[in-house]
């Protein structure tokens, strides 16, 4: 957490804009998705430039950028190994907890995604609906969203959070891999239902383009380099691995 407010914590932030300085300054990009300073300044490119496919190239620039980055991504993953062994442990324990009331789990789940500022009164329902729906792999970021949010806040990154806790084969909603993937985060307006529709809509959008990249040969380059850096974390899913690699791509 950032002295302005902003969750900064592992394998996720919270839905604050991007970080800054914008990672697309060294690169002159001509791309289909938006143009990068308009992304990383909370200007939302246009509904049809965030649905038009994704095209190889794209794919290649991202991966790209992670690999002529590896040591200092790598260097970060380092740095945040306590956060990174916590989110294991955590996962392992999933099952084997009653979530909803175990303070242990709590505190280090709260601990571990910035939640600590989170009242207990909205801390409660929260590990509910952990406790609730752990072991359903239907269960949709729409559902999670709707339950948690309210017209005053669109919970997203706490939610996405949450699905890919039950899911890891889900990824999180965060300001780095939002930015880092040349997207931009929605517009609030007000109607608590448009802007849920958003937030599903971009999270749809991450995971098409992360089932795209990770099907890309050089992610499997990338993805063997971090077995043979982090063994200890091979039991990170390939879509878990991808969030670590753009959330610590600075």
């Amino acid at each position: 957490m950032t002295g302005d407010g902003r969750d900064t914590t592992a394998l996720g932030l919270a839905d604050d804009d991007c970080p800054d300085p914008c990672p697309w300054d060294d690169v002159n990009r001509q791309t289909a998705l938006a143009e990068p300073h308009d992304a990383c300044n909370g200007v939302r490119p246009s509904q049809d430039s965030l649905l038009e496919p994704i095209t190889m190239s794209q794919d290649h620039w991202i991966l790209h950028r992670i690999q002529q980055n590896q040591d200092s991504v790598f260097a970060n993953v380092t740095k945040a190994s306590r956060k990174l062994e916590t989110y294991c442990r955590l996962q392992d324990a999933l099952f084997n907890l009653a979530v909803a009331t175990d303070s242990d789990f709590r505190k280090k789940y709260t601990w571990l995604y910035g939640m600590r500022r989170q009242p207990n009164g909205w801390l409660a329902p929260y590990f509910s609906l952990l406790e609730e729906k752990k072991g359903n792999d239907a269960v949709s970021f729409a559902d999670i969203l709707r339950t948690l949010s309210t017209p005053q806040r669109i919970e997203a990154s706490f939610s996405s959070k949450l699905l890919a806790t039950i899911r890891p084969d889900m990824p999180v909603i965060d300001a780095y891999v939002i930015s880092n993937l040349g997207l931009a985060r929605p517009r609030r307006t007000g109607s608590e239902e448009h802007d849920r529709n958003e937030w599903t809509g971009l999270h749809e959008r991450i995971c098409s383009l992360y089932g795209s990249l990770l099907q890309q040969d050089m992610f499997g380059k990338i993805s063997d380099d971090f077995d043979k850096s982090f063994d200890q974390y091979r039991s990170l899913t390939d879509v878990k691995k991808l969030d670590v690699l753009l959330w610590q791509l600075r």
